[in-house]
This record gives C-alpha cells, structure tokens and sequence, in this order.
C-alpha cells in the first residue's frame, strides 16, 4: 500500500498513519496523529457522537487518504490551519479544491 494517512471513524474522527510499524504511544496504544476537536469523546463527552456521524455517517469506518495529497494540502495551508472538510458522503483538501477562476480584466480604453 501506498504511504498515507487514514481518516477513521470510530470513537471520534482522526488521522492515523497507514505506515508500518504502527506508530506507538506511550502507553502502548496507537498514536493518533490528529482527532477531530469536536469529535473528542473526553472534551465533549455528551455530543462527541452526534458530531462523529454529522461529519462521518453512522457506521465505523475508515478511508486512505494519499502522502501526496496530504503534502500538497499542507503546502496550500502554510502558515495556517489544516482543515479537512468532511461529510458523510465527502472528503475534500483544501490543495484539492477547485481553484477559482478570475475574469481576466480588459485594457483601460484610451
């Protein structure tokens, strides 16, 4: 498999990496390499769950997100906060969004 992160969902949203070995905390668990604030079952321990399936969808699960894409999206967000915008049905980086397109101005009339 391809180097990358996963986007699980399951006792909250989080990136982990796909990579072996596991990388290991140190309390023997599996490192998470960023949770979803509003999705953190011990900082909001009454809505964590209705967050996880408002942007995840109600069943576990997990998706592989590519090195390459998270490289570029942290590139595009430099200096800033890297956001994954999530809902049920999609995923996008901000490096993968659609660049706008700018009407190209005409000359000044002389």
């Amino acid at each position: 498999m391809p180097a990358g992160l996963w986007l699980v969902g399951d006792q909250g949203v989080y990136l982990m990496s796909n990579g072996l070995p596991d990388l290991k905390a140190e309390n023997g668990k599996v490192a998470l390499i960023a949770l979803a604030a509003e999705t953190d079952p011990a900082r909001h321990p009454e809505s964590w769950h209705d967050a996880k399936r408002r942007s995840f969808g109600g069943d576990d699960g997990c998706d592989f997100i590519p090195a390459d894409a998270i490289a570029a999206a942290l590139e595009a967000t430099r200096g800033g906060a890297f956001c994954l915008h999530l809902s049920p049905g999609r995923l996008s980086l901000p490096a993968l969004a659609a660049a706008k397109k700018t009407k190209a101005k005409a000359p000044p009339r002389r």
